[in-house]
């Protein structure tokens, strides 16, 4: 497949994930656009009770990223190609205009199968050089809270791969760019697709965008922290706990005493 080829079909996948968010599931198809895809891929248009996107495959039916770097399937954990898709079209996404102060696509890491998957708002204050920093190399939350992160993860006996790190907005932008309520609209879907294919044990939502997008509410993140909520995908109930982001911690590092008892909570539900 050439090169124009493959990138209009990841800008229209895009484009179907943000009508799918806005309640759009149905289409005619028309016989040109089932003859230009047919061309090169097997593929599905988003239909009730069908696939959400357009699923690229390969000519041996493996899901394509598009790169020619990838491991394997037989060497990687269930799921994790259906994540490295989305990893894919967050790199190519234009449904919102926030795309044009990208200067990483951040669309998450972490295990395919993780039992605690972690949202916060978004990476911000990216440098300008992240630029030639590739997505499996950037940041998540930013250098010091990544570090921060992962010490929170050890601290209740966790592996790596037993958890996944995102945000709901998966673009990089620097300090000066402001995500808007239509931009995390615009995301959504890719977050909703992670958690029904990573069908984590428990969420742990970081900072009052996270929280409030997720639980819809509006009360501040000192009310809401410190029990469960349910949040409901793909047919499961999964047990959510809001708490502080470490961009917060690090500037209130008297905070850290209430974050430990909302990770010492997760660690019980996890059965640790």
């Amino acid at each position: 497949m050439d090169a124009d080829r493959r990138q209009l079909i990841s800008d229209l996948r895009s484009q179907l994930a943000y009508h799918l968010h806005l309640g759009i599931t149905d289409y005619i198809q028309c016989g040109s656009l089932r003859d230009f895809l047919a061309q090169d891929v097997n593929y599905c248009l988003p239909v009730k009770g069908n696939c959400d996107v357009p699923v690229l495959k390969n000519e041996s039916g493996d899901l394509s990223s598009g790169q020619n770097d990838a491991a394997p399937a037989g060497d990687r954990e269930p799921g994790a190609l259906a994540l490295a898709d989305i990893t894919v079209e967050v790199s190519h996404c234009q449904s919102c205009l926030l795309h044009q102060e990208r200067l990483v696509p951040v669309a998450g890491r972490g295990g395919g199968q993780a039992r605690l998957l972690i949202v916060g708002g978004w990476l911000i204050g990216v440098e300008s050089s992240a630029q030639t920093i590739s997505a499996e190399d950037a940041f998540v939350f930013g250098r010091e809270e990544d570090q921060m992160l992962a010490r929170m993860v050890a601290a209740i006996h966790l592996r790596p791969e037993e958890c996944f790190v995102t945000n709901i907005i998966k673009c990089g932008i620097g300090p000066h760019a402001q995500p808007r309520a239509e931009h995390i609209a615009a995301c959504l879907s890719y977050l909703r697709r992670q958690i029904e294919l990573i069908r984590p044990d428990v969420i742990c939502a970081m900072g009052p965008i996270a929280v409030r997008t997720l639980l819809g509410q509006q009360h501040s993140l000192s009310r809401l922290r410190g029990r469960f909520y349910p949040y409901s995908a793909g047919g499961r109930e999964i047990q959510l706990m809001p708490t502080y982001h470490p961009t917060y911690l690090l500037r209130n590092p008297e905070m850290k005493a209430a974050v430990w008892a909302d990770l010492q909570a997760i660690e019980r539900q996890l059965g640790g």
